[in-house]
C-alpha cells in the first residue's frame, strides 16, 4: 500500500472518527433566531410607513416571489428604529414562527462595511449552520437552510450602502420576508421602496414629550412651553436623531427651560457642534459617514449646493455652479438624492437640502477653492435666463432656446420665486451690480403677472440702492419705474406715484424721450388706480402724441386709454383704441399682450351688450393662450367665457367651460378647489345633479385637506342642494348641517344655510325639527331687533305649515311676514311673499285674502319687472278668482299665464284652473280639453297628487255632462291617488261628490 496522508479542514464540532473509509459528521450549533434589537420605548408616529410595512411583511401576500421591502432615507431619519419597530410588531402577530435573521451591515462605517461573505457566515451561524470556506459555497447553504424551513422567517438587512451588500444574502424560498434599510435607494434590488421623510410637527412635538417623560415621568416643560418644543423641532429639522440628542440633553439637566437648549441652537455655525451627546451621538458624525461614500465628483456638488441661496436649486443653477452640462448635473444631483443627501423639491428636476444637512454642506462650500467663480457663473446663469423669460413673455425679437415655451417660463418662475430676492441679495453683497439691478427689471413684468409680492419689493429696493451707489441715473430711473408698477400690483396706489414721478423726474433732466413715454404710460395706469380716469386720458392722449416717434411702444399707450374711456362708459372710444392697437400688434398676433387686448375688446363689447362678439372675442384669445401654453391666460379667459353663458342661462355651455378650467389647474391648491366648486355649482344650474354631486365632494375633500373653510362650507351648501334635487334628503341635511356648522365658526352665513337646513327637513317630512330650527333663528332675530330677518324667518315657518297642512297657521304666518317686508321696504320680497301666501289664504277658505294678495303681488312683479313672478302671479291670480266664483275673469290672468309656462312644470297646474274655470261657466268642451292636456303633463311628471285633482275635475265635469258612469270612474281613481299621495282632505272631497251620484 501506498503512503496514505489524511488532512482535515473547516470548523469541526464534536468528535473527530477515523477508518479505511472516511466521513465527516458535525454536530449542528444552536440557531439564534431572536436578534432583534430591543424597540425604542418611545417610538413615535410613523403609522402611514408601519401600515405600509405590516401590509408588505404580512404572510399570504405574494407568494410568486420573495417579497423585499427597503426603508431609505437621510441618516438619522430613524430608518432602523422603524424596520425594527415593524419587525417587533410582525413578531407579535405570530407571522414569523420560525424567527428572526439581524444583521447590521454596516454600509456606511468608515472601519469598512460588512462584506457578502463574511455576512453569510454570521447569518450561517445564526442557523446554526456550518460555513463553507468560500463565498459561493456559503451563498448555496444559506439558500438551502431557509429552503428547507417552511416556517415564515424575517430577515432584517440594516444599514446597507449597495445593492452588492444585500443581493447575496436574499433567499430564494418565497415563504421568508426581507426587509432592508439603506441611506441609498437600491434601485436595483427589486425592492418595494419606502422613503421616510423627517417627523411633522405633530409628531416632533410628540416625540420629545415621550422621550422625556420615559426617563422623567413627571417633566411637563413639552407641556407648559408648547411654542419652545415647536421652535426646537424647526431647529433640529424634525430629524429623530438631532431631536434624540437635544432630548437626551435636556434630560441630563431637569432644571434646563427647553427655551434655553432653543437659544443655545439658533446659531446656524454653531449648530451642529450643539448637536451632540456623548462619543456615539452627533449628527455631523452620522452626515460624515453619507458624505465620505460620495465620489469626488458629487462631494464637489454637494458642497456647490450650499452656495445657493435659495430653498431650493434647479439644474440649470448647479450647472451654472459646477461649470458642467446640464446633463452631468442631472445626473450628479439624482446621484446625490439617491444617497440622501439632497431631497427633492418641487416641480421634477429641483433640489433642496435638509435645514440640518444645509448646514452641513455649508461647512464643505467654505473650503472650495473656487467658491467665488461659482457664485459668479451662479449670477450670470441667473442673468441670462430672466433676460430670455422676459422676451419669450413679452413676445419679442431673439428668444433662445433656453425655454420651451411660456408655460416653462411660468413653471421655472414659479419654483425660482423663493429664492429671486435671495439672489438678488447675493449679488448685491459681492459686488455684482449687473445682476443685482436688473434681475428685478427683468422679472416684474412675469412676477406682477402672476401677482407681486414684497420680495419683489424688497429686490427693487436693493437694485435702487445699488444704482444710487454707482451713480448710475439711467438705471436708477429703469428701477423706479419698475418699483411703481410692483407697488400698483399690490394696491400700494400713493407709493406708486411717488416712483413714477421721480423717473419721469430723471428722464426730462436727462432727455430721454422714450422713457418720458414709458413713465407717462405707468403714470396713466396709477391714475387710474386713483380713480382719476380724466385726468388718466389727459396723461396718456399726451403720451398718445408722443408715440409717433416711437411706434412699437404706441399699442402700450392705447391699452390703458382704452380703460381710461371705459371707466369713463365711453365705450365707443374704448373700442375704437383696442382696435387700433390690435391693429399695431396684427404682426405679432400670437402672443400674450395681443390676447389680453382681445379680452380687453371683449368684455368692452360685452358692456355695449354686443354678447355674441364678446364671446367671439373672448374664444379668439383662449385659442392664443392655448397655442401659447399660458394657463393664467386661459384660466381667466374660460372663466369670463363662463360668467357670460351663466348671465344667458346656458348652464351646459357654461359647466363646459369650467370643466376644462377645473382640468387646467392641478395639484392641491386653493384655485383648484375654487374650480371644483365653480364648475360643480354649474352643473347644479344646469341640472345636472348627479355630475354636480361628484364634482362638489372632490371640492369639499380639497378644501379640507387646505384647512379652507370657507370654501368647504360654500362647497357643502352646493352639495346638499343636489342631493336634494336628487332626493337624497339624509345625504343633503347631512351636507347642509356641516355648511351650518362651518359657517358659525366663521361668524357668518350661517343664518340663510339654516333656512336652506330647515326648507330639505321640511321637504323631508321633519317638520317639528324644521319648526324648532326656524323658531330658534326668529327668536335670534328678534333678540337683535332685525325685523327684515324676523320677515325671512315667518316666510318659511308659513312654509312648514304648508308642509303640514296647518294651512291657518301658514296664512298667519305668511301675513306677519308681508307686513314686515313691507315696513322694512323690501319690494322684492314682499311681492314672493304675497304671490306666495295667495295659496295657503286660498287653502284656508280665506279667497278674498288670496285675491287681494294676488293682486297686489302681481302689480309688484309687474313694477319690478320679476318675470318670473309675473307668472306665477297670473297663476294665483286666476287661482284666487276661481276661489270667489268669478271663473269668467279667471280666465284673462291664467290665459296670459299659460304661454308663460309652455313646457314647464306649472303648465298643468296652469291647464287644472283653466279647466275648472270653464267648467263652472258650463263651457264643457274647453274644460276638456285644458284638462286632458294638464292630466297628460300629470303622469308625465309622475304626480299623484296633481294626477288625483285633474282626475278628480274631470270627474266632476263628466257629472255635470250627465255621464255618471265615466264619472264614477274617475272619481274613484282620483280618491284612491289622492288617498295614495297622503293628501285626505282633498281625498274626502272626492268621496264627498262621489257619495251624491
Amino acid at each position: 500500500m501506498g503512503d496514505t496522508h489524511n488532512e482535515l479542514t473547516g470548523d469541526v464540532h464534536g468528535v473527530v472518527y477515523q477508518a479505511r473509509t472516511m466521513n465527516f459528521f458535525a454536530e449542528r450549533a444552536a440557531p439564534a433566531l431572536s436578534g432583534l434589537p430591543r424597540p425604542e420605548p418611545d417610538f413615535t408616529g410613523r403609522t402611514a410607513e408601519l401600515a405600509r410595512l405590516a401590509e408588505q411583511l404580512r404572510p399570504g401576500q405574494d407568494e410568486r416571489a420573495v417579497v423585499v421591502s427597503a426603508v431609505a432615507g437621510l441618516g438619522g431619519v430613524g430608518k432602523t428604529t422603524l424596520a425594527v419597530k415593524a419587525a417587533h410588531d410582525a413578531v407579535a402577530a405570530g407571522w414569523f414562527p420560525g424567527g428572526v435573521l439581524f444583521l447590521n451591515l454596516h454600509g456606511y462605517s468608515p472601519e469598512g462595511r460588512v462584506q457578502p461573505a463574511d455576512a453569510l457566515a454570521t447569518l450561517l451561524r445564526d442557523l446554526g449552520a456550518p460555513v463553507p470556506p468560500n463565498l459561493a459555497g456559503r451563498e448555496s447553504l444559506y439558500r438551502t437552510e431557509l429552503a428547507r424551513r417552511t416556517e415564515p422567517m424575517l430577515i432584517l438587512l440594516d444599514n446597507a450602502s449597495s445593492s452588492d451588500q444585500v443581493l447575496p444574502l436574499l433567499p430564494n424560498s418565497r415563504v421568508h420576508r426581507v426587509l432592508v434599510t439603506s441611506r441609498h435607494s437600491l434601485g436595483d434590488l427589486g425592492a418595494t421602496p419606502i422613503d421616510l421623510n423627517v417627523l411633522d410637527e405633530a409628531d416632533t412635538a410628540k416625540l420629545v414629550e415621550n422621550s422625556l417623560r420615559t426617563r422623567l415621568p413627571d417633566d411637563r416643560r413639552v407641556r407648559d412651553d408648547p411654542a419652545a418644543v415647536a421652535l426646537l423641532g424647526e431647529l433640529c429639522g424634525h430629524l429623530p436623531l438631532a431631536l434624540g440628542i437635544a432630548t437626551s440633553m435636556l434630560a441630563d439637566d431637569p432644571e434646563m427651560p427647553i427655551s434655553e437648549l432653543v437659544d443655545a441652537l439658533r446659531g446656524e455655525t454653531t449648530r451642529l457642534k450643539e448637536l451632540v451627546y456623548g462619543e456615539n451621538h452627533a449628527v455631523r458624525a452620522t452626515f460624515d459617514l453619507s458624505f465620505h461614500r460620495l465620489t469626488e465628483a458629487q462631494q464637489r456638488m454637494f458642497a456647490l449646493l450650499a452656495l445657493h441661496p435659495g430653498k431650493q436649486v434647479g439644474v440649470r443653477s448647479a450647472a451654472a455652479l459646477a461649470g458642467v452640462t446640464e446633463r452631468e448635473a442631472r445626473r450628479t444631483l439624482d446621484d446625490l438624492r439617491r444617497a440622501h443627501v439632497v431631497l427633492s423639491g418641487k416641480p421634477r428636476g429641483w433640489f433642496r437640502f435638509h435645514d440640518l444637512v444645509r448646514l452641513y454642506a455649508v461647512d464643505h462650500a467654505r473650503r472650495l477653492p473656487d467658491r467665488d467663480d461659482a457664485v459668479e457663473r451662479l449670477l450670470e446663469n441667473y442673468y441670462d435666463t430672466v433676460y430670455s423669460a422676459q422676451l419669450w413673455v413679452i413676445d419679442d425679437e431673439g428668444k433662445s432656446d433656453t425655454f420651451s415655451g411660456i408655460r416653462d417660463v411660468f413653471t421655472w418662475f414659479e419654483s425660482e420665486m423663493s429664492s429671486l430676492r435671495a439672489i438678488v441679495d447675493l449679488a448685491a453683497k459681492t459686488l455684482h451690480d449687473r445682476e443685482a439691478v436688473m434681475i428685478p427689471l427683468l422679472i416684474t413684468h412675469i412676477w406682477t403677472t402672476t401677482g407681486a409680492d414684497e420680495d419683489l419689493v424688497h429686490m427693487h429696493r436693493i437694485g435702487l440702492d445699488v444704482a444710487r451707489r454707482a451713480g448710475n441715473s439711467f438705471k436708477e430711473m429703469g428701477v423706479r419705474l419698475s418699483l411703481s408698477r410692483t407697488f400698483r400690483s399690490l394696491g400700494r396706489i400713493d407709493e406708486a406715484a411717488v416712483e413714477v414721478d421721480l423717473a419721469r423726474a430723471l428722464t426730462v433732466e436727462h432727455d430721454w424721450p422714450e422713457f418720458t413715454l414709458r413713465c407717462d404710460i405707468e403714470l396713466g395706469w396709477v391714475r387710474m388706480a386713483q380713480h382719476r380716469y380724466r385726468d388718466a386720458v389727459e396723461v396718456l392722449e399726451r403720451g398718445l402724441a408722443a408715440a409717433a416717434e416711437f411706434p412699437s411702444i404706441e399699442p402700450l399707450v392705447l391699452r390703458p386709454l382704452a380703460d381710461a374711456h371705459t371707466y369713463l362708459d365711453e365705450l365707443p372710444r374704448a373700442r375704437e383704441h383696442v382696435l387700433r392697437a390690435l391693429d399695431v400688434y396684427q404682426r405679432s398676433s400670437l402672443s400674450i399682450d395681443y390676447a389680453h387686448l382681445l379680452g380687453v375688446l371683449a368684455d368692452i363689447e360685452g358692456k355695449l351688450g354686443d354678447t355674441a362678439a364678446a364671446l367671439e372675442s373672448h374664444a379668439r384669445a383662449l385659442l392664443i393662450h392655448e397655442r401659447l401654453e399660458y394657463a393664467n391666460g386661459q384660466d381667466v379667459t374660460l372663466r369670463r367665457l363662463a360668467e357670460i353663458h351663466a348671465a344667458r342661462k346656458e348652464h351646459d355651455v357654461e359647466a363646459r367651460y369650467l370643466e376644462r378650467r377645473a382640468a387646467l389647474l392641478t395639484g392641491a391648491s386653493e384655485e383648484r378647489a375654487d374650480a371644483l366648486r365653480a364648475w360643480g355649482s354649474s352643473l347644479v344650474n344646469a341640472g345636472r345633479h348627479a355630475e354636480a354631486a361628484e364634482q362638489l365632494r372632490a371640492a369639499v375633500a380639497l378644501y379640507a385637506e387646505l384647512k379652507q373653510r370657507r370654501g368647504e362650507a360654500l362647497s357643502f351648501d352646493w352639495l346638499s342642494s343636489a342631493e336634494y334635487s336628487l332626493g337624497n334628503y339624509s345625504v343633503a341635511e347631512e351636507a347642509a348641517r356641516k355648511a351650518v356648522t362651518l359657517f358659525r365658526e366663521l361668524g357668518d352665513g350661517w343664518v340663510p344655510e339654516s333656512r336652506w337646513l330647515a326648507e330639505i327637513l321640511r321637504d323631508a317630512g321633519k317638520t317639528d325639527e324644521a319648526e324648532q330650527l326656524l323658531q330658534d333663528l326668529l327668536r335670534h332675530h328678534e333678540a337683535e331687533a332685525d325685523a327684515r330677518a324676523q320677515a325671512d324667518d315667518l316666510r318659511h315657518l308659513a312654509y312648514v305649515s304648508n308642509a303640514r297642512r296647518d294651512h291657518g297657521a301658514a296664512a298667519g304666518r305668511f301675513e306677519q311676514a308681508a307686513a314686515l317686508f313691507e315696513a322694512v321696504d323690501d319690494q322684492q320680497a314682499l311681492m314672493e311673499t304675497l304671490i306666495s301666501g295667495c295659496n295657503a289664504f286660498s287653502n284656508a277658505g280665506n279667497h278674498p285674502a288670496a285675491l287681494e294678495a294676488a293682486r297686489k303681488g302681481l302689480a309688484l312683479a309687474r313694477t319690478l319687472g320679476a318675470t318670473d313672478q309675473i307668472g306665477l302671479g297670473l297663476l294665483r291670480l286666476g287661482r284666487a278668482l276661481n276661489g270667489v266664483g268669478e271663473n269668467r275673469a279667471a280666465l284673462e290672468p291664467l290665459t296670459e299665464a299659460l304661454p308663460l309656462y309652455a313646457g314647464n312644470a306649472h303648465e298643468s297646474t296652469v291647464r287644472y284652473h283653466l279647466g275648472l274655470a270653464h267648467r263652472e261657466l258650463r263651457e264643457f268642451p274647453s274644460a276638456r280639453e285644458h284638462l286632458l292636456m294638464g292630466l297628460a303633463l300629470d303622469q308625465g311628471e309622475s304626480s299623484r297628487f296633481d294626477e288625483g285633482m285633474t282626475l278628480h275635475q274631470l270627474g266632476l265635469l263628466h257629472r255635470d255632462e250627465g255621464d255618471l258612469v265615466e264619472a264614477r270612474r274617475l272619481g274613484e281613481q282620483a280618491f284612491a291617488m289622492l288617498t295614495e299621495a297622503g293628501h285626505t282632505e282633498h281625498a274626502a272631497r272626492t268621496r264627498a261628490w262621489l257619495d251624491g251620484l
